[in-house]
């Protein structure tokens, strides 16, 4: 994948595995931009909860919802391969709708995750699925932002998270143990770093502990992306009597 260009709308793609609150992190740096006069959307796969105005996107996240636990259910990798793929379908409309943001807040970016979990598909689905998502996805984002922690962490707030809505019962979801989630960062963290290593001078890497408060999250990643240049600095008011 290439990296875009800037004369697009700089992408932030938020990756790694889940519990570690990316959503969450991804509202609180739009709400952030927004208040230095940024104009900022997200574009959160398989939600595209920002965009839901759009009934693409409302069908196609209901049905890729549904494949994927149809799939963990009754350990068909197969469905969940294909949940996944349908998940990403809608990422070109997405980016077309939001290119005259200021800042795109990608969440679970395709390209990247194809990359990281290439291991958990058939070789044969392995190669599709690269192709579909990178080909839907676009170029690699100015900026990866690697949101890790600590796996009984993410394991505690997945179950706690599925017992409040009343979605799941603990333990429904076998894929997500302490393990495996321990496994998954591991993948995130090196295809973060192999994208780092080949891009090195197109693309920006910040890691982020996803167990640190939200805002503490934000404001470091806001500070990085102003030193280096992404992003202006922040807007400050002006003293009573100062001239601006």
């Amino acid at each position: 994948m290439s990296v875009a260009s800037d004369q697009s709308p700089l992408d932030v793609a938020l990756v790694g595995m889940d519990g570690m609150g990316k959503g969450a992190l991804a509202s609180s740096l739009k709400a952030a931009l927004a208040r230095d006069g940024l104009t900022a959307q997200i574009i959160d796969l398989p939600h595209y909860s920002d965009l839901q105005g759009v009934s693409l996107f409302r069908g196609i996240s209901r049905s890729s919802k549904a494949l994927i636990e149809r799939g963990v259910r009754h350990g068909s990798n197969r469905a969940i391969n294909v949940g996944s793929l349908l998940a990403a379908l809608p990422v070109r409309t997405a980016r077309a709708m939001t290119r005259r943001a200021a800042v795109r807040l990608i969440v679970r970016h395709p390209g990247i995750e194809v990359d990281a979990l290439a291991h958990f598909y058939a070789r044969s689905m392995a190669r599709l699925a690269k192709l579909v998502a990178k080909s839907l996805a676009g170029p690699l984002p100015r900026v990866i932002v690697f949101v890790t922690g600590s796996p009984r962490v993410a394991l505690q707030r997945i179950n706690a998270d599925k017992t409040r809505h009343g979605q799941w019962k603990v333990g429904d979801f076998p894929h997500e143990t302490e393990h495996n989630l321990a496994s998954l960062d591991r993948l995130y963290r090196r295809t973060v770093h192999l994208l780092k290593h080949h891009h090195a001078h197109g693309l920006e890497l910040i890691e982020v502990n996803g167990e640190r408060p939200v805002e503490e999250n934000t404001r470091h990643i806001l500070r990085r992306m102003r030193e280096l240049e992404l992003v202006p600095g922040a807007r400050h008011p002006h003293r009573h009597g100062e001239r601006p």
